[in-house]
């Protein structure tokens, strides 16, 4: 007979008086060993190696990039959406009857949709980073403005993360940019 049985089975093994008299066994989860510690000289890399590789971009051109992939992203939604639509719209009068007709209406579609979802991607997110890249520039302009006022009379020009005597700074020269971004845009868009 075998000692051991499922659970639900039904049946039950006999057991012996060695196992009834046993006390049950307490098993401890296994101790893993200690991770070592690596330093940098065990793993290879020089500091200053380590931080020689890493890309460093300015602010500007980060805030340009990720204008583009949101810029890209929303574009994608909504150009898939309306290049749905537009399929959709195109092709009623004719719906497929088949199984394979439905595969390749469905195949085409969804082709379809891709293709426009990226040239509007592509559309929005090159608008966007436009935008962005105008700031960005009214942004430098600004602070150069600000810099050559201050020279000009008399004032020492402030150095960066210092607070300005007459309270203009980073945050104003990003104010200004913004409010002639928003100019341009309310003429060029009337």
């Amino acid at each position: 007979m075998h000692s051991w049985l499922w659970p639900w089975s039904g049946q039950s093994a006999a057991k012996t008086e060695a196992q009834q008299a046993a006390p049950p066994l307490q098993h401890a989860p296994p101790q893993l060993p200690p991770m070592p510690e690596l330093s940098d000289e065990d793993l290879g890399i020089a500091v200053d190696e380590r931080h020689a590789e890493a890309i460093h971009l300015p602010f500007s051109t980060l805030f340009v990039l990720c204008a583009y992939g949101i810029g890209f992203t929303s574009g994608f939604a909504s150009g898939v959406q309306r290049s749905s639509l537009v399929y959709l719209a195109e092709n009623a009068h004719r719906l497929p009857t088949t199984v394979q007709g439905w595969y390749f209406y469905n195949k085409t579609k969804n082709y379809k949709m891709i293709l426009g979802g990226v040239s509007q991607g592509s559309r929005t997110g090159l608008r966007l980073s436009g935008w962005v890249s105008g700031w960005c520039i009214l942004d430098i302009i600004s602070q150069r403005g600000r810099v050559w006022a201050a020279e000009q009379f008399g004032k020492e020009p402030t150095p960066p993360g210092s607070l300005d005597p007459w309270g203009l700074g980073h945050w104003t020269d990003g104010l200004v940019a913004g409010v002639v971004a928003a100019l341009i845009g309310a003429v060029s868009c009337a």
